[in-house]
């Protein structure tokens, strides 16, 4: 299922994008960045456990950053699945030259404020500042957009495997997101 659903997952085209996107004082809103991680059991092994664990969440997981549209219609965008102990920044920096390149000089994407300083970095990720009231409600409607897109069991339930293998690991942790987020992108729209 993995091999034909993946192609389900792109990113469309800036005028897919632009259709599909908030404008705010003039800036043209087309993409989120989350990130999610998934519980996933302790192994036998020391070193893998410390790769795996998540410092943020407490507890052993996989991470994986995804790319959605502004309205949350499609997910865009999935990165490879990493262990816990890497963050969503660590992860999207790893990926960008997968995706962004593709991303038109127009367009402008929205993330949490674990993605501060991406803007400095020539990258148009703009995060919610305080002092911003505008942008900072309209984060807090899309972060429900975000949020709700992998509202499903199969994304939240821990994995009942061990990382004894890492890489088989992260594979089937892969394909189930990617098979997860084909069927949202076939049957939500």
């Amino acid at each position: 299922m993995y091999l034909l659903l993946k192609p389900r997952i792109h990113l469309q085209t800036f005028e897919w994008r632009k259709a599909h996107s908030w404008t705010l004082h003039g800036t043209i809103f087309t993409w989120l960045v989350d990130g999610s991680e998934q519980e996933v059991l302790s192994s036998g092994n020391p070193f893998t456990n410390t790769k795996f664990f998540s410092v943020k969440k407490g507890k052993h997981t996989i991470n994986k950053v995804a790319i959605i549209s502004a309205t949350g219609k499609r997910i865009l965008y999935l990165t490879p699945s990493y262990p816990g102990s890497m963050n969503d920044p660590l992860i999207l920096d790893k990926t960008m030259g997968d995706w962004y390149p593709e991303i038109d000089e127009q367009e402008h994407g929205l993330g949490d404020s674990i993605f501060t300083g991406y803007y400095d970095k020539g990258i148009r990720l703009d995060t919610p500042p305080r002092n911003r009231k505008d942008l900072y409600r309209l984060y807090a409607v899309v972060r429900v957009t975000v949020e709700n897109v992998f509202d499903f069991a199969v994304t939240k339930m821990p994995l009942r495997i061990p990382p004894s293998n890492e890489q088989e690991i992260l594979e089937y942790h892969n394909n189930i997101w990617v098979v997860v987020a084909a069927l949202i992108n076939d049957f939500r729209c």
